[in-house]
Order: structure tokens, then sequence, then C-alpha cells
């Protein structure tokens, strides 16, 4: 599968902003408040700042977003979201493994990057397995 990434940019903003806002992604979030244009500004800000959030495209159209943050445990904490006209497409486990890649080329001296999904949330448990992650119990969200 030819998915591709490339750095969030200010061109995304509506793009990210709908997948951040769509019920289904708050319902799997750890925190299933809707963000506001505000707070999500300044989330992209952050993130194209540290260079640590990405844009994923597939035949030609942005099929979801990855990002990775540092949490207070000091742990790199994956976090994709594949937009919803393409959910059940088969793209979770290649965005993830993208999504992945890259974090481990940008910080080759991390032992492991982690993924914290909510209990209720067995499609991405499924899609995170399928891209190699192991399941091993820590179940905090990061907080930084």
């Amino acid at each position: 599968m030819n998915l591709t990434l490339r750095p969030l940019g200010w061109r995304d903003w509506r793009f990210a902003l709908r997948l951040a806002q769509d019920a289904v992604t708050r319902a799997m979030s750890h925190d299933p408040t809707p963000p506001t244009l505000r707070g999500h500004l300044a989330w992209i800000r952050r993130h194209r700042g540290a260079g640590s959030a990405w844009v994923a495209s597939y035949a030609g159209a942005r099929v979801g977003l990855g990002q990775v943050k540092r949490g207070a445990d000091g742990r790199l904490w994956i976090g994709v979201t594949v937009a919803p006209e393409h959910r059940r497409a088969r793209l979770a486990c290649p965005l993830i493994e993208a999504v992945t890649a890259e974090i481990l080329r940008r910080w080759p001296n991390e032992a492991a990057v982690y993924a914290s999904i909510k209990h209720e949330n067995a499609a991405s448990r499924r899609a995170f397995m399928a891209a190699g992650y192991v399941l091993c119990g820590l179940s905090s969200p990061p907080t930084s």
C-alpha cells in the first residue's frame, strides 16, 4: 500500500479539526471533549514546531493523521486517526506502521513507542497489534 506521510501544515487545519471533532474519534479518545478552534490551532502550532504530527495520504486523498508526544513518563506515545470517510478501508495498520517508522527515524535512540488505547476501542487494538505492537497493560495516557 502506497500510503505517504508529510508534516502537518497550516493548510491542514480544517481537515485536522474535522477529524478531532468527529463523534467516533471523540468517543474513542481518552478526552471526549471536542477541541475548540483556539485549542486546535494551539495543537497545530505545537506539533508543527516540534515536527511531531503528520498527514497521511493515499491515492491522492488525505486519509488520516498521526502524531507523537512525549508523556510525563518520558515515553513516546503515538496517536493516529483515520478520516471517517476512509474507515473500514484497511488504512489504520499502514498508517500506524508509517507513523511508527517516522517516529523511530526522528528519535532513533528510543527503545519503544507506546499507544494508549481505550478498552472499548477494539478496532484500534486490532490495528496496533497487526502493526506489531504488543499489549503491555499500561493504562495511563500521556498527560504532557
